[in-house]
């Protein structure tokens, strides 16, 4: 039924107003996909940022690794002191007095077939412990293997606690898992999307994975997410129950340089041992600041 207007300016106040109505909708929608735009912008930039100082930390780790000053700093069992701390003269007067023991440079290179004062590749433990120092030390020295031991969850408790971590903070996660014979770092940045880690590792290739050094690993796959659902799925109890073809696969994908499954040893994984995690929260400018006050002890 059309409506019937009393004179002509009614049936012109109503056309205006639709008009008017038309367009306060229109600006409403316009208004919340540019809020929508920004949300998106920001996020975006907190991740870009975060990965570009991921990034460089992983560069300036492989540049102290590489000196023969920072190599000792880094990889070190000092564990009651702040890692920035630790004095170069300190260790290498332990290292001539390790040295005279031996009888001198010539006969410790003879024995041990390398000299003590070069650069040397960390243990799966001393890279991952002393990252996490250098992660997490903020006023206070951390000690990460008295932590690990006193504040341990499994792999389970694990995936349960990701679910509820603030998407504001960053976490690292110092995992100790018995059935590789692996120790490892997990990094779980800040993030307002899905939750990634960027694992730090090194392997003498004792246990279930191949050797592996260091910068090779943070060189390339130390710059590469995982999704921390694989993470979970790893970790988990139930692993082990998995056919043998998927767990090679998922190990690969995770931990080798090249992402081969012929690299894995199944016969060398234990199934009946444990996963030990301890997660803590960390900030990225103590991080940060860490890495730099080593950096200045290098000259």
């Amino acid at each position: 039924m059309m409506r019937e207007y009393s004179n002509e300016d009614d049936c012109t106040k109503e056309k205006t107003n639709l008009v008017k109505s038309e367009n306060v909708e229109a600006d409403n929608y316009l208004e919340m996909e540019h809020l929508t735009y920004l949300a998106k912008l920001i996020s975006m930039t907190e991740r870009e940022n975060h990965h570009l100082n991921s990034i460089k930390l992983i560069d300036d780790i492989i540049e102290l690794h590489n000196d023969r000053k920072g190599n000792k700093l880094l990889w070190n069992d000092n564990w009651q002191d702040k890692i920035i701390d630790r004095d170069l003269q300190s260790i290498f007067k332990k290292i001539d007095e390790m040295v005279s023991e031996f009888g001198g440079l010539e006969a410790y290179k003879d024995i041990v077939g390398e000299s003590p004062y070069d650069p040397t590749e960390p243990v799966c433990g001393y890279s991952a412990q002393n990252i996490f120092k250098l992660m997490t030390e903020g006023e206070y020295a951390v000690d990460p293997v008295k932590m690990a031991k006193t504040g341990k969850i499994n792999g389970n408790q694990f995936a349960e606690k990701l679910e509820h971590l603030n998407s504001s903070n960053n976490y690292v996660a110092l995992i100790n898992d018995h059935r590789l014979g692996h120790m490892f770092l997990v990094d779980i940045p800040s993030t307002n999307r899905e939750r990634v880690g960027y694992i730090y590792q090194s392997d003498l290739g004792d246990g279930a994975l191949p050797a592996l050094k260091i910068a090779d690993w943070l060189k390339s796959r130390g710059k590469e997410s995982i999704n921390v659902n694989k993470l979970k799925k790893f970790l988990n109890d139930e692993f082990t129950m998995l056919p043998e073809n998927e767990q090679k696969g998922l190990i690969a994908e995770i931990f080798d340089l090249n992402k081969d499954i012929d690299s894995v040893k199944s016969g060398k994984i234990k199934k009946d041992k444990a996963v030990d995690i301890y997660l803590r929260e960390y900030d990225i400018n103590d991080f940060i600041s860490n890495v730099e006050k080593l950096k200045t002890k290098l000259a």
